[in-house]
């Protein structure tokens, strides 16, 4: 018996001399697929670690939603549950969503820092409810959307939607509407968002910047910043017919045609607080 604890205890002591993993190939196991068994899908332990990775970057908001992932930089497009295997475009996350019953699910979409996209006739439509669409990034790498035709559209067209840190970049003459939340919108929130910054300065501007149509409650705009010369502006946010709106601590710039913030109908209950607004040309004081 003693024997066979003497060679048990060398066994344990020589292992570590002899036997040890190799770095060479070493990758890390957050968000670049990295798999523990030969079977990347039912992986349990990349699963788990990709759902803590979720969890962490969005702010352990997760709940019981999903995180999806958008980059206009993606080497090779894939289902969108990472940043290597993200979509190209915000559309088809949105898509990908509803076709897995995402509406309300809580599910996030997070768009790559630098990511860049044309909105052209094929307009992005928000319309799974639920979602918080993040932007990663600041300053100039901010996430950004750029209109190349004057009809193109932004639409936020169901409940509970949250845009954030996202940049809305006119780039022909007098855009028709920027981002445009619908009278299905109730409670849709957009924090910390640039409008304007015009491809062409001078001539590319949003007739309309932010729209909240008529029937829509309980809107939240907060710590956006709109700008616009004078080439067709219309206003930076317009009001339908709506109840609850809170629009604060917003810094708003521009030769506005119409206003900065204009309503039209019989608006209810709605909060402006903590907004710089000027409406007129911006000289150089010498």
């Amino acid at each position: 018996m003693k024997k066979i604890l003497i060679t048990l205890l060398v066994f344990m002591l020589t292992t570590t001399a002899f036997g040890f993993p190799s770095a060479n190939n070493y990758r890390t196991t957050f968000g670049n697929g990295y798999a523990w068994s030969g079977h990347i899908p039912k992986d349990r332990a990349l699963l788990w670690s990709q759902g803590i990775e979720g969890a962490t970057v969005v702010g352990g908001q997760l709940g019981t939603g999903k995180v999806f992932y958008v980059d206009s930089g993606v080497s090779t497009e894939g289902n969108g549950t990472s940043w290597e295997t993200a979509f190209d475009t915000l559309d088809e996350a949105i898509n990908a969503i509803s076709a897995d019953s995402g509406a309300n699910r809580g599910d996030f979409i997070l768009v790559a820092q630098g990511h860049t996209e044309d909105i052209t006739a094929s307009s992005v439509d928000v319309d799974v409810a639920g979602l918080s669409i993040i932007g990663m990034g600041r300053g100039s790498l901010k996430p950004q959307f750029v209109w190349e035709v004057a009809t193109g559209t932004f639409d936020v067209d169901a409940a509970n939607i949250l845009l954030k840190n996202l940049r809305f970049v006119p780039s022909v003459t007098e855009v028709v509407s920027g981002v445009a939340i619908s009278a299905n919108g109730d409670f849709a929130q957009v924090i910390g968002c640039d409008f304007g910054f015009a491809e062409l300065s001078g001539t590319d501007e949003f007739d309309t910047a932010l729209s909240i149509a008529g029937g829509a409650q309980e809107v939240l705009v907060d710590s956006c910043f709109f700008h616009a010369e004078a080439a067709g502006a219309g206003e930076a946010i317009y009001l339908g017919t709506v109840s609850g709106v809170s629009i604060k601590n917003n810094e708003i710039y521009g030769d506005y045609a119409t206003g900065c913030i204009v309503n039209v109908g019989t608006a209810d209950d709605v909060r402006l607080v903590r907004n710089i607004l000027f409406n007129g040309t911006i000289e150089i004081i010498n």
